[in-house]
């Protein structure tokens, strides 16, 4: 399968395409905080690396953003998966300032994979 067709099939499959990329997080809930890596990133959710395995359940989320002075917050999400130290998280709570930033984030995402394709050919 071609990776245009997987794109549009990860899209259907979860209604937001998830674009990849490598941020920095943090992941906490009730006195518990680990470490990890945003691996890929939609308006709804994401796929993450943690230093410890994380079990289901709702949980706070930072993400580092190099161009950004603060983290990207996510008041609240939910692991909907997890194996291992790998793990999905559907984003339940944001403020309308870090909704719109996350918005702003998926564009720049969308814009960059655009322009690695045509780059391709």
């Amino acid at each position: 399968m071609s990776a245009r067709n997987m794109h549009t099939l990860q899209k259907e499959q979860r209604g937001h395409v998830r674009y990849p990329v490598q941020y920095s997080g943090s992941f906490s809930r009730k006195g518990i905080s680990a470490r990890g890596v945003i691996l890929n990133l939609s308006l709804a959710g994401c796929r993450a690396l943690s230093e410890a395995p994380v079990a289901a359940g709702e949980l706070v989320i930072l993400i580092e953003v190099p161009r950004h002075a603060t983290p990207l917050q996510i008041q609240l999400g939910a692991v909907r998966w997890s194996q291992g130290s790998e793990f999905g998280v559907e984003f339940l709570r944001l403020e309308p300032d870090q909704e719109r930033r996350l918005r702003e984030l998926i564009q720049e995402s969308e814009a960059d994979q655009a322009l690695r394709t045509w780059q391709r050919g």
